[in-house]
């Protein structure tokens, strides 16, 4: 069972979910993917050992965390690394998947963390294809009737929100600026070489992404010096099917219950 609680964090109030395991052998902060509130890791508890304490925050913007305007994945790493530091949970695992995975990056470049599992994270496609999206986002900035062709593509063509937030409705007055502005923060998400990470890390990619650009693996690599690479053959995309789930399962169980017996 979930417990929704909110923390007041640098004079942000953020909202987070926790499930209310008694007993628990270690916590782990959870980085939703396709930025999802924090309540939805109830869709991948099954993946998770049992015995775990888990927290997972609501992204700037998302949920019930409030937005910073015109905010980068940059700006909300540095609201999570408060959060984290506020609930005193620097000795807790740290998860992320794709988009969540985006911030986790961030949060882990600024603070001392122990250790992390970053899966499907790194840079979204090539550069050229991230191009090619940044201009086709400039149209509905100046056209009202590109903003009604693009709002009803999102809700037909590119609805993954949609599918897990029912109350989350693209009419005509949806803010689109605020919304491009969000989906474009993950699409020029770039992973900073320059900076080199010692958090023991997990680096997961999947064997045929069709998201995450094939550079990520070289560049993670590089910025998580303490890193072990692993490859699952499952898709970037939610739910995933009996034996991608399977596979999730038994990579978490067995990563997280090794560092217990560490």
């Amino acid at each position: 069972m979930l417990q929704n609680k909110t923390a007041a964090v640098n004079g942000t109030p953020v909202s987070y979910w926790e499930n209310a395991a008694d007993e628990y052998t270690q916590t782990v902060v959870f980085f939703s993917p396709g930025a999802l509130p924090g309540d939805h890791f109830e869709a991948f508890a099954d993946f998770f050992p049992k015995n775990i304490r888990v927290i997972s925050p609501d992204f700037p913007g998302i949920g019930k965390t409030p937005p910073i305007h015109h905010g980068s994945i940059a700006d909300a790493g540095q609201l999570m690394h408060a959060f984290i530091s506020h609930l005193e949970l620097e000795e807790a695992t740290l998860v992320g998947i794709s988009y969540g995975g985006f911030i986790l990056d961030k949060v882990l470049g600024i603070g001392r963390y122990k250790k992390a599992i970053l899966i499907a994270t790194g840079e979204f496609y090539s550069p050229a294809f991230t191009l090619l999206i940044n201009i086709l986002s400039l149209p509905p900035r100046f056209s009202a009737t590109a903003r009604k062709i693009y709002k009803h593509l999102y809700t037909t063509h590119f609805s993954f929100a949609t599918r897990f937030l029912p109350e989350f409705d693209i009419t005509e007055n949806t803010d689109l600026d605020d919304l491009l502005w969000l989906l474009l923060s993950g699409v020029n998400n770039r992973v900073d070489t320059r900076q080199r990470i010692e958090t023991e890390t997990s680096l997961v990619f999947l064997k045929d992404d069709k998201f995450i650009g094939k550079q990520s693996v070289g560049k993670l690599q590089s910025r998580y010096v303490n890193s072990k690479i692993y490859f699952l053959d499952i898709r970037h995309t939610f739910p995933l099917n009996e034996a991608e789930g399977e596979e999730l399962k038994a990579f978490l169980n067995k990563t997280l219950r090794k560092e217990v017996e560490e």
